[in-house]
């Protein structure tokens, strides 16, 4: 609904070693031709997943630890890119992605961030002070420069020597750590002029979001309003824009209004860009997904 395959290729990584995955795979590349599926060796000690770090109980099995694990090393599964979007898989678009939602105007990548890393593993991992929070933003795609994923596992390696990156992610992922405080913490320590961190209490700069660890339906039908005037309802004009909040925290310009609009107008001249199919078939996704989902969640009207 929200994402120009040309711009950005769309990648969906699955276990390898799995029958149901590949069928899962298969199942995937015929009902969306624009989408890559990437199928990831089960590293050749498996013991290394433990599944008992998360809070959420939900969550602790193997296969979160290897979802982490693979975050490292998405430089190997995307050799050709220069920057690495990172979704989780149960993320959901709610507006259109641009490069200002995640590029400065010095070519820097934005990320979303608070003050003050609230996994205990993270600063365990990289042996240092974490001074970013970036999971609890609760805000995705989370863009990374790809030779960051590399240089990361590298320190780790040195830090941790004679263990291997595997073996020292064994250790750390025993308690509760996130994948993308540890990446982005390093960066903010040796990779500095590549990042721009805002802050929520930052007064002088904002960062755009455009989606979330979560399906709220209401944030949909919004971004299909604002992006292709689908769907709207009689007050959309002051609902608050998820674009310009962090979902657990409040920041300085979740009310600017004059962002939002100036995003939106930018929006406008990708869309003018599209491939005219494309175009078609994003706003045709959310007309089927708003008539079956979101307009039974509203209660406005």
């Amino acid at each position: 609904m929200f994402v120009d395959p040309e711009l950005y290729p769309l990648a969906i990584v699955l276990d390898n070693e799995s029958i149901a995955d590949h069928e899962l795979g298969r199942k995937l590349k015929r009902q969306y031709q624009n989408i890559d599926v990437l199928y990831e060796d089960l590293p050749k000690d498996s013991s290394i997943f433990h599944g008992s770090s998360n809070i959420h109980e939900a969550n602790n099995h193997k296969g979160f630890d290897r979802s982490q694990w693979s975050t490292f090393h998405s430089d190997l599964l995307f050799p050709n890119a220069d920057i690495i979007g990172v979704l989780d898989a149960d993320n959901t678009f709610f507006t259109y992605l641009t490069h200002e939602s995640f590029l400065d105007k010095k070519g820097r990548i934005t990320v979303p961030a608070i003050l003050g890393d609230l996994y205990t593993s993270d600063k365990y991992s990289l042996k240092l002070e974490t001074k970013y929070e970036i999971m609890y933003t609760n805000r995705m795609p989370l863009f990374i420069w790809r030779s960051t994923f590399a240089n990361t596992r590298n320190y780790i390696t040195l830090l941790w020597k004679p263990l291997t990156f595997n073996e020292a992610f064994s250790n750390f992922s025993l308690k509760r750590y996130s994948q993308f405080n540890i990446i982005y913490n390093y960066a903010s320590y040796y990779e500095a002029d590549a990042y721009q961190f805002i802050e929520n209490t930052d007064k002088n700069l904002y960062k755009i979001s455009v989606a979330s660890n979560r399906q709220i339906p209401s944030e949909t039908r919004l971004g299909c309003c604002k992006t292709y005037n689908l769907h709207c309802h009689r007050n959309d004009p002051t609902k608050p824009s998820m674009i310009l909040r962090y979902s657990n925290f409040h920041n300085e310009w979740e009310n600017n209004t004059a962002i939002e609009k100036q995003y939106y107008e930018l929006v406008e001249q990708y869309k003018r860009l599209l491939k005219p199919h494309y175009l078609l078939q994003m706003i045709y996704a959310c007309k089927t997904f708003g008539n079956s989902t979101f307009l039974r969640y509203e209660d406005d009207e």
